[in-house]
């Protein structure tokens, strides 16, 4: 019986699903997150399997996920920031 081959997929093709610049993609692969296939000197791919594994993992610690109806932010938000020009003027 023969092996599956892993689905090959492109840097664009992966920033545009994560929706993330292609230079985030591979940080991602340079931190070992995603799996990078060199088919030659010029040309990369990531594996379907370790895309899939990396969005599992993104889902279990809870940062925001696409499709869902309420992002939630990562820290809690205080308000407009204060700014040297807004600090101790009053309204």
């Amino acid at each position: 019986m023969m092996e599956r081959l892993p689905e090959l997929l492109r840097i664009a093709r992966v920033a545009g699903l994560l929706d993330v610049s292609r230079k985030r993609v591979y940080h991602l692969m340079a931190q070992g997150r995603l799996e990078r296939v060199e088919l030659g000197p010029r040309s990369v791919r990531v594996t379907r399997d370790s895309l899939d594994a990396y969005l599992d993992a993104v889902r279990a610690r809870g940062r925001y996920v696409r499709g869902e109806t309420e992002l939630k932010p990562k820290f809690p938000y205080y308000g407009p920031a204060k700014t040297r020009a807004t600090v101790g003027k009053s309204k």
